[in-house]
């Protein structure tokens, strides 16, 4: 028979819950030292890749934002909305932007006379406190760069993020799975073999043990 010692033995589940709080943190309960310090610091590294990505993004938003009032006389204060920001690109011009929907306003409404067709251009026409008039299209379309340089620093701190969960992840599995090799080991080396024989040529029965 066997029989297997129950000292020793490690949690699995509680090697990958410490993993999930800090990456290796579930290695080091395991007794898995290297791994340990590899987990934790791509963790780190990753952190560190959150706050610059983030940092970069709206650093790079708000100088767009001054760049707009600086050369084109645009409101850029905090309440104003994403899409008035697209439009002082999208056009040289908030009276560009109005001509564009008193266009649009005449597609839907054909008599420019009607209630209708003023009203939809009153709701949707930029007012005079929120004009804007580029220097220059050389002007608006570095204000595009920048902001779509923003945009792409959001994009990489949207991969860090992810690359922080993963990290959780996979470092909690793989403590469990550390754990559980730790206890096969524990288990093979304190486990004892019990087994008798009868004796050749002799009466009795031959007893043997081994660790």
């Amino acid at each position: 028979m066997e029989e297997a010692a129950a000292g020793g033995q490690k949690n699995p589940m509680l090697a990958a819950g410490l993993s999930l709080i800090l990456p290796g943190l579930g290695h080091y309960y395991a007794g898995e030292t290297y791994k340990a310090f590899s987990y934790a610091g791509f963790d780190a590294l990753a952190w560190y890749g959150h706050w610059f990505t983030q940092k970069e993004e709206t650093e790079l938003m708000d100088y767009a934002k001054i760049y707009a009032k600086r050369y084109a006389g645009a409101v850029t204060a905090d309440e104003q909305d994403d899409l008035y920001l697209e439009w002082l690109y999208d056009y040289i011009s908030s009276d560009a932007y109005n001509q564009e929907v008193q266009l649009s306003g005449k597609n839907i409404y054909g008599d420019v006379t009607s209630t209708e067709y003023l009203n939809y251009v009153n709701n949707n026409s930029i007012a005079a406190a929120d004009s804007w008039n580029w220097v220059s299209q050389q002007h608006r379309q570095r204000y595009g760069d920048i902001r779509f340089e923003s945009r792409q620093y959001g994009k990489y701190n949207l991969y860090v993020s992810t690359a922080l969960v993963l990290n959780r992840l996979v470092s909690a599995i793989d403590a469990a799975r550390a754990v559980r090799a730790y206890n096969r080991n524990k288990e093979s080396k304190f486990s004892w073999h019990l087994e008798y024989l009868p004796a050749q040529n002799a009466h009795g029965i031959t007893f043997r043990y081994r660790f």
